[in-house]
């Protein structure tokens, strides 16, 4: 849905600088007429064209508000789960033989170099594999939604990497099963994120075509990930 709404959205940028020209030059007429200042001309402009703006997006049923509230559901789910598996490690809210018996199987439920899904990572692969994935989550985001590579957008790019490499150390300090649940929610939005970038799974799914789809994403992606990780410098993309 997020993505059907950003195609949508972003094919109507064309016929947004139309209705901008024309808006423009219809306030610029009322203001000669009407003599307004220029503090009023620029809120008249901007109510005019928020209007047609607005009629534009319920067209095409592409309100932007669509995509921020996605992202408003999907986080509280993702911190309930969280905030449960916690309680569940350290028996919470309350000692009671429900809890105990969750807890003992976290003890006796674990794999590989973790056996007890209650204690740290003493091998420090949970926090390394969840920077690495993070890392990874926000390139291909950053093809897949076709972010604008503004000085605003590398500022917050930045800050979301140094964040993450904060959260690592933090993350060894946590119950194996918890970093866990993070890990792979990170791959499961990776190997979603990676099929939705390709054109052919974008149609199978009625994604609508956008002039600024990648042809071949993968390779698009291969050269941002050695440009992230310092293998070789990067074209632009």
């Amino acid at each position: 849905m997020n993505l059907h709404n950003r195609a949508k959205q972003q094919n109507l940028k064309s016929e947004m600088m139309d209705i901008a020209e024309r808006t423009k030059k219809k306030v610029e007429r009322e203001a000669v007429l009407s003599q307004l200042s220029p503090a009023r001309t620029i809120s008249l402009y901007a109510r005019e064209f928020s209007k047609e703006q607005k009629k534009l997006y319920i067209r095409e049923n592409c309100h932007p508000f669509k995509t921020v509230a996605i992202v408003l559901l999907q986080a509280p789910i993702w911190i309930s789960l969280s905030v449960a598996i916690r309680n569940m490690c350290y028996m919470l809210p309350q000692i009671d033989p429900a809890t105990v018996k969750d807890f003992q199987e976290l003890t006796t439920g674990g794999f590989g170099w973790i056996q007890n899904l209650t204690d740290i990572d003493h091998f420090f692969i949970f926090p390394i594999l969840f920077g690495l994935s993070n890392l990874v989550v926000m390139e291909i985001n950053h093809m897949l939604f076709r972010v604008t590579d503004s000085r605003f957008s590398r500022i917050y790019k930045n800050f979301c990497r140094i964040l993450t490499l904060c959260f690592v150390p933090l993350m060894s300090c946590l119950p194996s099963c918890l970093s866990l649940f993070w890990v792979t929610n990170n791959l499961c939005s990776i190997s979603q994120s990676l099929l939705l970038l390709s054109p052919k799974v974008r149609r199978l799914f009625r994604i609508p075509k956008t002039d600024v789809e990648y042809r071949h994403p993968y390779e698009k992606l291969q050269e941002r990930l050695r440009h992230i990780f310092y293998l070789k410098k990067s074209a632009k993309v």
